[in-house]
């Protein structure tokens, strides 16, 4: 992931009060933010696929939002990295609903 995509992140999250730094990794640095798109009415799931090895795969990891201020419609991402699922999910639903 691009520092500058992260920093993008970051920058959002500051402006709905959460302090994220520009290199965080992990779900942990965002789970603010997950907790706060579910109190929003959305659901987010995570998922760790260990079958997805080949180079033909998007990647191990698959994140989706739905619900909440989506309205019926989602936001998912399969990738490589656990990190740019998260930020383009969270970075999607914070784009689509709440600014």
């Amino acid at each position: 992931m691009s520092s500058e995509t992260m920093e993008n992140l970051a920058t959002l999250c500051q402006r709905l009060g959460f302090n994220l730094d520009s290199n965080w990794k992990g779900l942990d640095a965002v789970w603010p933010m997950v907790e706060l798109i579910r109190g929003d009415g959305g659901v987010v799931v995570i998922k760790v696929d260990g079958q997805r090895t080949s180079e033909e795969d998007n990647g191990a990891y698959t994140v989706v939002i739905s619900g909440g201020g989506l309205k019926g419609d989602y936001v998912s991402t399969e990738r490589s990295s656990l990190e740019d699922c998260l930020e383009h999910c969270i970075r999607e639903y914070v784009v689509r609903c709440w600014l």
